[in-house]
């Protein structure tokens, strides 16, 4: 099998980098974020 010859265009390599940049920033604020509500409705810690 022949390595993959996907590139960004010219100039464009500041985009796919924000691309990744804010694709991970999403991902790690949904794991923090984006929990569930409890079945009770309310906070129940501390």
């Amino acid at each position: 099998m022949a390595p993959s010859e996907d590139r960004t265009r010219d100039g464009l390599t500041w985009l796919a980098v924000a691309g990744i940049a804010i694709a991970v920033a999403g991902a790690l604020a949904l794991a923090r974020f984006g929990e569930a509500p409890s079945a009770g409705g309310a906070d129940t810690a501390g």
